[in-house]
């Protein structure tokens, strides 16, 4: 197991590069797809996931569209409110949304690495001696934490309802690939097939 002075140097790292990113989002795709590599590493070498199966992959794909469709309907909710909401997806879109050939490769290495970091590594290992409840909620609280500093509060409300969905997923499954398959199915709707533009 990792030490726990390691853990919080790990956590450190990623709220530097959150805070740089989001302070100059040239470093986005400098930052990010590096990052998530070494979080991605460190998280199989403490905990090697298991193999899945087709009907894991199934339910993950599943669970992403119906996240997805949350999401719109929520966005579509929201327009009918005084909120700027256009403005805030908007400026997501432009600052983290890849943009040239190489980034759109590596938008699928920092989801994966989202969710092998976050839920299998934080939620699984560190946060283990929690109850379920307590690990979701710690884990989701954890990941919000670093989309701070966007001071977007879509990307905010996006990281809580996501963090708390996809922790619940990874405790009812235990397979880190459904989860990883469900956020890259919302992402693949969200980026490309029906986004919010």
């Amino acid at each position: 197991m990792i030490s726990n002075k390691r853990i919080v140097l790990m956590f450190l790292a990623i709220h530097f590069s959150f805070f740089t990113a989001f302070a100059n989002n040239q470093w986005f795709w400098v930052l990010f797809p590096l990052l998530y590599t070494i979080l991605i590493v460190v998280s199989i070498m403490v905990s090697l996931p298991r193999h899945t199966s087709i009907k894991q992959l199934v339910i993950g794909t599943l669970s992403g569209l119906f996240l997805y469709g949350l999401f719109a309907f929520g966005y579509w909710l929201l327009l009918h409110t005084p909120l700027p909401i256009k403005g805030y997806v908007h400026d997501l879109y432009d600052s983290i949304g890849p943009s040239v050939w190489w980034q759109h490769g590596l938008i699928w290495l920092i989801t994966a690495g989202e969710e092998f970091f976050w839920r299998l590594f934080i939620q699984q290992n560190v946060l283990g001696g929690f109850s379920t409840p307590k690990r979701i909620l710690l884990a989701t609280g954890l990941y919000t934490s670093i989309h701070l500093y966007s001071f977007n509060p879509l990307l905010i409300l996006a990281a809580i309802a996501g963090g708390i969905y996809w922790g619940w997923l990874y405790e009812k499954t235990r397979n880190i690939y459904t989860v990883v398959a469900s956020h890259a199915v919302f992402d693949l709707f969200l980026l490309y097939i029906l986004p919010f533009k």
